[in-house]
């Protein structure tokens, strides 16, 4: 028998678990940064359209 001490586990996650927004959390990234400027201006405009 194994001694418990010594095992290692690995988490396996099927890929339909697999977070779709992990690019995201990288803040200062390229790709995160574009798409907040492109939420940023869309919400502008819609902001000013709207002022009320």
């Amino acid at each position: 028998m194994a001694d418990p001490k010594h095992l290692e586990t690995t988490e396996v996650k099927p890929k339909s678990m697999e977070d779709p927004y992990l690019w995201l959390e990288e803040i200062e990234g390229h790709k995160a940064l574009t798409w907040v400027n492109q939420q940023n201006t869309c919400t502008l405009s819609r902001l000013e359209a709207s002022p009320t």
